[in-house]
């Protein structure tokens, strides 16, 4: 369950790798984790569908990473590669996400939810380019707004128990849909149901249901326990004292530093047990020189304060550019820099 920063920054990063005591060039080395691209890349077929219908930016990446990292349990990552999906096209995704379809609802409501908000595909492919595999995340919104007869704006919150029930249903008209009408009866087929957050939160949604199925229809569901902490919250308090210790240190540390406006970070559990920090440091202006210097402060910052069993990734920030990267995989006593070029 590693991350392959190299995947996505190669071609257009300028790369460093530090350690407590060397700096050295980065290898294009990919690990035996996560999937190669393949080639020639294939972009997504609905283009930036998403951006219209997840309006929270973490939201845009925990639904395409987390739906990767439950696809490695049948997909391995050692024989498949990754491409984006081809058959969720705009036309099918306005077909399937209408109110005569997947949103479908019969309620005595006095207005028409939309609980599904979008549908995001992942394709995996044989080492000859042979399509052995879908992922389909099913992205649940339970933020349900509308304008009542006063025209005015509200605001519905439905309950999780809820749109789970809603989204099981629906991940079975899905499957059908999918060997029927897209004519893929043969093929691996994984759903994963993911909650959504609110737009002005700062942690990502989770996903909580996954299925994997060869045939025509689904027979189970399996719960999963992911869940988000904001860094500093006193719900991450009250669940890993440790982490939220060290945080706090490495927050007082960086921020204590010249021109560093602010850090803000995330954490992700898995049953119960923390696997990934993400961290933004936003700072004014520096020069290249100053980029640098902050980024081997914090890498050495990670190295001291944080578990090396623990995948970190730390991104610094001027205004809304990406300065620089520091990353660290699990099981890593090292952390890689990439600088923007």
């Amino acid at each position: 369950m590693k991350r392959n920063i190299c995947l996505l920054f190669l071609l257009l990063l300028l790369t460093g790798c530090y350690s407590k005591n060397t700096i050295s060039e980065v290898e294009d080395n990919y690990n035996h984790s996560f999937y190669k691209v393949y080639e020639p890349y294939k972009s997504q077929a609905k283009n930036n569908y998403a951006t219209n219908r997840l309006f929270n930016r973490y939201d845009l990446r925990e639904v395409e990473m987390g739906l990767m990292r439950i696809s490695t349990n049948y997909f391995v990552p050692t024989k498949y590669y990754y491409q984006a999906g081809q058959y969720l096209t705009k036309d099918v995704l306005d077909t399937l996400l209408s109110s005569s379809k997947l949103n479908k609802v019969d309620t005595e409501l006095d207005y028409q939810p939309r609980y599904i908000s979008y549908l995001h595909e992942q394709n995996y492919l044989n080492i000859n380019g042979e399509l052995k595999g879908i992922s389909i995340a099913l992205i649940l919104n339970p933020y349900q707004s509308y304008t009542d007869v006063n025209n005015k704006v509200k605001q519905v919150i439905v309950s999780e128990d809820e749109l789970i029930t809603f989204g099981q249903v629906k991940a079975k008209e899905l499957l059908a849909y999918i060997r029927d009408e897209l004519k893929l009866k043969d093929l691996e087929i994984v759903i994963g149901l993911y909650i959504q957050q609110s737009t002005n939160s700062m942690i990502p949604g989770s996903y909580v249901y996954e299925t994997f199925t060869r045939e025509q229809t689904i027979t189970k569901f399996n719960k999963l326990d992911e869940q988000y902490y904001l860094l500093t919250s006193t719900d991450l308090k009250t669940v890993d004292i440790n982490t939220y210790d060290a945080v706090n240190q490495f927050k007082n540390k960086i921020q204590a530093l010249d021109n560093v406006i602010s850090t803000i970070g995330r954490g992700l559990y898995i049953n119960k047990q923390l696997q990934e920090l993400s961290i933004d440091v936003s700072v004014n202006y520096m020069s290249i020189g100053e980029v640098n210097s902050l980024a081997q402060i914090i890498a050495q910052e990670i190295l001291t304060l944080f578990n090396d069993h623990i995948i970190i990734e730390v991104t610094i920030r001027t205004d809304n550019k990406i300065e620089a990267i520091i990353s660290k995989d699990d099981n890593q006593d090292k952390c890689k820099i990439f600088f923007i070029n």
